[in-house]
């Protein structure tokens, strides 16, 4: 199902700043919490946190920097502070007869996305985290992934080549400038 962030990409900075402030608004009542976000230009090579284990996740603020929403024009990677993550994604093909998955689906002009993956990251190293793809309508599950952060509220989020799907995106996050990561 397409989400409300993928529609808003599109829109002007007004809109986007508003969503900024909605999403970041409970960093305000964090209560004084201490963040650590990792960015691109943090001198953080060679700095490896491991916080999750393939069945239980925890975290030691190390993602802080990857969290959130990250979008371009098929696209949605969600994070969340735990290490789970969802990526949907337009297929760009319609399903019907003898059309294999993954397949997008129409109804009420809503568009459903056919690609889903269920993803945990696992470890940090500098500013890329690693984690597996746990399941996906892509016969992904398994592989390895990686989201790395760019300059410009940019990141690549890349899969191994020997998976199906091969995934090798750009993403944007809601303060990289209009237009950056699509419509």
């Amino acid at each position: 199902m397409k989400t409300i962030v993928t529609y808003i990409a599109g829109t002007r900075r007004v809109i986007l700043f508003a969503v900024s402030l909605l999403l970041l608004s409970p960093l305000f009542v964090a209560g004084g919490e201490q963040v650590h976000a990792i960015s691109p230009t943090t001198p953080t090579v060679g700095h490896t946190n491991v916080f999750i284990n393939r069945s239980h996740t925890t975290t030691d603020g190390s993602l802080t920097g990857f969290t959130g929403t990250w979008y371009n024009h098929g696209g949605a990677l969600k994070i969340a502070p735990d290490g789970t993550a969802t990526f949907d994604a337009r297929a760009y093909r319609w399903c019907g007869p003898g059309v294999p998955t993954p397949c997008d689906t129409m109804k009420n002009n809503l568009i459903t996305d056919g690609i889903h993956m269920n993803i945990l990251f696992n470890h940090t190293q500098g500013s890329t985290i690693y984690g597996h793809i746990m399941s996906a309508t892509t016969h992904d599950s398994g592989f390895l992934v990686t989201l790395a952060l760019n300059h410009n509220n940019t990141a690549t989020l890349t899969e191994e080549k020997s998976s199906p799907s091969h995934l090798n995106e750009i993403v944007c996050n809601l303060q990289a400038p209009p237009g950056t990561c699509g419509a």
